[in-house]
């Protein structure tokens, strides 16, 4: 019989074991081309689906809304007669508008009101941080309006009727240097723009209307100095909608150009 190789020796036919030795590294290089090639394939499709998706949420498919900013004075009587039209007009087309409110102080941070209006504007600016749905703040405030001489006693009453608790992350900003710095830099960007009087109505970042001492200024854009609160509330929502520029208008707009 023919004795078998030594351990470790190669076999006879070594040309044929060279080959296949040469063969094995083309085998595996071709292997990680082809899953290269697949994973730049996976890559690039991930890129091309990515850039669909911004292209689908991007701005142009969903225009920006409407930006209102009313600055107002806790304790001013313009500023619940303003707030309660835009009450009314976020009624009509809240889908389509941002409102916030910002607070008038003086460069001392003193109030005109007293120092409960500085107090009743932190309770505000507080409750908005921490319930920012126009749902949840502006009920507080519209309930804080019914007897606005009070302000700001009794807020945990407000803050039950708008659903949220006044206990807890609320009180604690109202109460201490949060609340502080939420006013002080809201009254900063009432300064930087200039603005004085509550209660001062801005659309898209522009002064369209004053109401002081219970009169729309007479250069008021939308609306005239004798309007009634029902037409106030009409004439803003109009302008509303002939300033967004969506396609998905609300009903209340539609409404308007039918």
């Amino acid at each position: 019989m023919p004795s078998s190789p030594a351990y470790g020796a190669l076999p006879t036919s070594t040309t044929t074991t060279t080959s296949h030795l040469r063969a094995a590294p083309t085998r595996a290089a071709s292997r990680r081309r082809h899953i290269l090639t697949l994973l730049a394939c996976v890559g690039l499709t991930f890129v091309v689906l990515h850039l669909s998706g911004s292209a689908q949420t991007s701005p142009a498919s969903h225009p920006a809304k409407v930006n209102i900013d009313l600055f107002v004075m806790s304790k001013c009587p313009d500023a619940k007669y303003c707030e309660g039209v835009f009450a009314g007009v976020l009624g009509n087309v809240a889908n389509i508008t941002t409102l916030k409110t910002h607070y008038i102080v003086s460069p001392s941070m003193t109030c005109m009101h007293g120092d409960g209006e500085c107090t009743g504007n932190i309770q505000q600016l507080c409750v908005r941080r921490y319930h920012p749905s126009p749902s949840r703040w502006l009920s507080f405030i519209l309930c804080s309006n019914r007897d606005q001489a009070n302000i700001p006693n009794d807020p945990g009453t407000c803050a039950k009727i708008a659903g949220f608790k006044w206990a807890g992350d609320v009180q604690e900003c109202a109460e201490g240097h949060l609340g502080q710095k939420l006013l002080a830099r809201d009254a900063k960007y009432a300064w930087r723009r200039g603005i004085k009087k509550s209660c001062t109505v801005q659309l898209q970042g522009k002064t369209v209307c004053v109401r002081d001492g219970g009169v729309w200024d007479d250069d008021c854009a939308v609306v005239q100095p004798d309007d009634s609160e029902d037409v106030a509330v009409d004439k803003f929502t109009a302008e509303i909608c002939d300033l967004y520029k969506g396609k998905d208008k609300p009903a209340e707009c539609m409404r308007r150009t039918s």
